[in-house]
């Protein structure tokens, strides 16, 4: 029981009714004071210094508190009194208890922060603080610098984040996590932090049509061994180390009240590291064959959905994920425009060969550059954009070669995107984002490129995201805009769409560099020379009135050799550009002379262009090689 104060009426002292007294002091006279009119005054008190408790309450924080503090009482005659009940029932591993806990230490820690009613004054700093109140001052107060509070006990003690109100969903980003969260999330067991093992696993469906034993059973079995129960949120990662067996679920998720739900993950009698995401808040068991593997080596981890993958609108900045696990759908593939059973669509079905996999769903913010490293088959995507929903597809924006490799992708726009990979390539591949180049002592950092051409500017088949310019532009974090059309002439207005020459308008007016690329679907139609000179002329003229500051270059076609069968031949057209770049002053790099791209070769195609017979469009490879030639022209404008 608790202890109460003794009623004890012998203080024969009047009570001083000439002012409002504070509650304890109404509380001591009812029950000390020994005549009637003593004790009557201080009850007649207690409505008004009920009335002057709220209206000394700064704001409601306060009263918030003690309403938490109630609420968490519950039933209980004090707060202690229920902490004592929680513990004993947490011997229990009862999964509702554990909620109660914390919501009673977070009552608590709300109640210590604003017990006083709230921060009596704002400071810019300490010493600002200190300046004022050499020797102190009751109450609390908060330094805006660091947005600590601080009370005076024998000088000014900081009582760490002042936090007024509670944090909104997904309000906290990456920056304000400690190195070692952002690089490791939060581990919650295993290896060996998760100490209470017990005997026994959680009976799966496999087990249900075996044995008839209901599935989400604990079966005591002395070759298993069963965690407790381990609070989750919804969206958090749980990534287990161990063995687990066909019939037994590894990961089971069980909801708030502690009522089986679902399996996450069954067993599968293999070491290996399996993750599962969390459907929603409540808790998970862990299950491992300890006939096979000490618990002593079983790792699990728990990484709260705060690490998360899906930060909207807020920055991602450095952080890399390839040091966080990702959940991976196997069997999973995204669609490219080449694959044509599963074209554009994220796909997820059983009857897909087992080597590929998609991540889970993140989003970026504009100027981020994801990298991917893995593998992927050039008819699936290796990075693609959907919407919120994560099923609805968007657009492609790398695809794979089937050789594996790096491959980056800078967003001038927020996305929600999924990496997709071959993992026959790279057993464990990874996702790294950056918001900064890695060159930064260039003429060409942070700069604004527009490209403007066709296929070699729109890279056919494959992504933008593979093409030798945006990488170029991820190098050095530039501004990157693609106007490029497949099949579109430079000046010929019979091929696909309006020529270069009369769409040039269309760009943005700030770039800083201005890369024309195309004539090859001119040579398609044969268009005289002389009319393409003509047209280049008028093209050159336009962008330097467009452009007065911007630099502008010129890249011709590639030479096709001796497999030109056409009467004007592409070197001639790529000469006539070069013709009229040199006339007006222009700079111009000709493909056809100087690239080292040499496609009228077999060998050279099927390593370096986008299938045997291309001899136009670069694939991922092509494009490495391609990159350096260029930058160094490039940046030599």
């Amino acid at each position: 029981m608790v202890e109460r104060a003794q009623v004890d009426y012998r203080d024969a002292t009047p009570f001083d009714q000439s002012k409002l007294q504070d509650l304890q002091t109404i509380k001591d006279a009812i029950l000390h004071k020994q005549t009637g009119i003593d004790v009557r005054g201080p009850l007649a008190q207690i409505p008004d210094a009920l009335i002057k408790l709220l209206e000394d309450a700064s704001d409601m924080e306060y009263l918030g508190a003690i309403s938490e503090l109630i609420e968490a009482r519950g039933q209980f005659e004090t707060l202690g009194i229920h902490e004592t009940a929680q513990d004993n029932q947490i011997q229990t591993t009862d999964a509702r208890s554990i909620n109660s806990l914390q919501k009673s230490q977070d009552a608590i820690a709300m109640a210590k922060a604003t017990s006083g009613g709230g921060p009596k004054e704002t400071f810019s700093n300490k010493a600002a603080l200190t300046a004022k109140y050499p020797n102190g001052a009751s109450g609390m107060y908060v330094t805006q610098d660091n947005g600590h509070w601080w009370i005076w006990n024998s000088g000014w003690q900081d009582g760490g984040i002042w936090q007024s109100t509670g944090l909104a969903d997904n309000a906290v980003d990456s920056p304000k996590l400690s190195k070692e969260a952002r690089a490791n999330g939060v581990n919650f067991g295993g290896g060996p932090i998760i100490k209470n093992w017990t005997t026994g696993y959680i009976a799966n469906k496999a087990k249900q049509d075996k044995d008839g034993v209901p599935e989400g059973t604990i079966v005591t079995n002395s070759n298993f061994s069963l965690t407790q129960p381990i609070i989750v949120h919804k969206g958090d990662i749980i990534s287990v180390t161990g063995y687990g067996d066909h019939y037994s679920s590894m990961i089971s998720f069980w909801d708030a009240n502690g009522q089986y739900s679902q399996s996450l993950h069954d067993g599968i009698s293999v070491q290996e590291t399996i993750m599962a995401i969390a459907p929603s808040e409540g808790f998970i068991r862990i299950s491992n064959w300890t006939y096979k593997l000490s618990n002593n080596n079983v790792i699990v981890k728990r990484y709260p959905k705060l690490m998360g993958y899906t930060l909207p609108d807020k920055l991602v900045g450095s952080v890399e994920w390839e040091n966080l696990p990702l959940l991976w759908d196997t069997r999973s593939y995204i669609g490219s425009d080449a694959n044509t059973n599963h074209k554009n669509e994220y796909t997820h079905t059983h009857g897909i060969d087992e080597k590929y996999q998609v991540s889970q769903l993140f989003y970026v913010t504009s100027g981020t550059v994801v990298t991917v490293r893995g593998g992927g088959s050039k008819n699936l995507y290796v990075l693609a954009e959907f919407q919120s929903d994560g099923q609805t597809f968007v657009g492609g924006l790398v695809t794979g070669e089937g050789k594996g490799g790096e491959y980056s992708y800078r967003l001038d726009h927020n996305a929600y995107l999924r990496a997709g990979t071959d993992t026959s390539v790279e057993p464990n591949p990874k996702i790294s984002t950056s918001k900064q180049g890695g060159a930064s002592n260039s003429n060409l950092t942070g700069k604004r490129i527009n490209m403007l051409g066709d296929s070699y500017v729109k890279n056919n088949n494959d992504s933008v995201g593979d093409t030798w310019h945006n990488k170029l532009a991820i190098k050095y974090n530039m501004t990157y805009r693609n106007y490029g059309v497949n099949g579109n002439g430079l000046i010929d207005p019979s091929r696909n769409g309006t020529p270069v020459v009369d769409r040039y308008q269309d760009m943005d007016d700030d770039a800083d560099y201005v890369i024309v690329i195309g004539g090859k679907n001119d040579y398609n139609g044969q268009y005289s020379i002389a009319d393409f000179k003509t047209g280049v002329a008028k093209l050159i003229k336009g962008l330097v009135i467009k452009y007065p500051k911007g630099k502008i270059a010129f890249f011709t076609p590639w030479s096709i050799g001796d497999t030109d069968t056409k009467s004007i031949k592409l070197n001639e057209y790529a000469q006539a550009i070069e013709d009229e770049c040199n006339l007006f002053g222009i700079a111009c790099f000709n493909s056809s002379k100087h690239s080292n791209i040499t496609p009228w070769d077999a060998n050279f195609r099927k390593n370096f262009m986008q299938s045997d017979h291309d001899v136009s469009h670069l694939n991922h490879a092509g494009h490495e090689r391609f990159l350096p030639t260029a930058e160094a022209f490039i940046k030599s404008l």
